[in-house]
């Protein structure tokens, strides 16, 4: 039995899917297993998987119906990959679009494994890494994707961050399968799996970092979600504030998100006492979060300060905190 499976959602991705899975098989650590699920390609996708798997046992199909979107599709991987590798242990994450550089399971596997070994007992771990951004010719736009968007991994209370700003790139990750039986099946209103799974950990468990890229993280014209750099997204935020936004439109944004991001909390919080997991601190503090907009600003001002609720970057921690205590007292959403 494989000591690593990873996963992969593919959508439309014949371009660079044979990259990386070519990436994969250079891998240095050779105990792994490859398992797909394609999420309604209407390109070649489908047949070219299934040629490359002719070649390498090691790569498995799901039966897949359909377009259910990334989150689903990746929350049917894991669950499929609990079910028939009932005795493998930890699992990664992989976007069709990447080029896996030669060691990076072996790198995350020894992290993962020195992440264990910090307490006594199985308990939820995760460990990601930094990610080397390139155009779409492979071509290096940034060294460092965390520095790149001026995000940084918490070692120290993560929760805090991540209830409303998620630092983990799902291609860079490796769970292991205490925190994936406890994180699926995904539930329907998180804001993306990765971040998911890192609030899980952070409230259960552990959270590793590698502060070295793993990935060469293509960015092209169909990425989910990219890497836009920072300075570029300060200006981009500015122009959208003066120029194409109205203020109310802009408000309209700020407590979407926010309400996006509560029932996230909420979900988890549903979880662990569905599951009889976490401590009455978390559990505390995923409900006060939860619940924040139906506070006065002083009561959502003291939530804040208890539990570390924050944004990485002073300039957009601030202009949180400010809309936050401006925005009325809310009855129902």
């Amino acid at each position: 039995m494989a000591n690593v499976i990873i996963l992969l959602s593919t959508y439309n991705g014949e371009k660079y899917l044979k990259e990386l899975v070519e990436s994969i098989q250079r891998q240095s650590f050779k105990d792994w297993k490859l398992l797909v699920r394609d999420d309604g390609s209407c390109d070649q996708t489908i047949s070219l998987i299934r040629s490359i798997m002719q070649g390498d046992e090691r790569m498995h199909m799901m039966e897949s119906k359909g377009n259910v979107g990334v989150i689903k599709s990746f929350s049917a991987l894991s669950e499929e990959a609990l079910r028939i590798f009932p005795k493998t242990d930890y699992f990664m994450y992989a976007d069709q679009d990447d080029i896996w550089l030669d060691d990076k399971i072996a790198r995350t596997f020894s992290e993962m494994r020195k992440q264990e070994g910090v307490k006594e007992g199985k308990y939820p771990v995760l460990v990601h890494t930094d990610l080397k951004v390139v155009d779409s010719h492979l071509n290096e736009i940034s060294p460092s994707f965390m520095k790149y968007q001026y995000l940084r991994h918490e070692s120290k209370d993560p929760l805090g961050v991540l209830l409303i700003q998620n630092f983990i790139t799902g291609c860079t990750v490796m769970v292991n399968r205490q925190l994936l039986e406890l994180a699926t099946p995904f539930p329907g209103k998180i804001m993306m799996h990765d971040w998911w799974l890192g609030q899980c950990a952070a409230a259960l468990g552990l959270i590793g970092f590698l502060a070295e890229p793993t990935i060469l993280y293509r960015q092209h014209g169909n990425n989910t979600l990219g890497a836009i750099g920072f300075s570029k997204k300060i200006v981009k935020v500015l122009k959208r504030s003066r120029f194409t936004l109205t203020r109310k439109e802009r408000y309209g944004l700020f407590l979407k998100n926010l309400q996006d991001v509560m029932v996230q909390a909420e979900q988890l919080y549903d979880m662990l006492k569905q599951q009889g997991e976490g401590n009455d601190e978390v559990l505390i503090m995923l409900e006060d979060f939860s619940s924040i907009l139906y506070q006065t600003p002083s009561v959502r001002r003291s939530i804040l300060k208890r539990w570390g609720i924050r944004r990485q970057f002073f300039l957009y921690d601030q202009l949180f905190k400010l809309r936050l205590l401006k925005t009325p007292i809310a009855t129902k959403f």
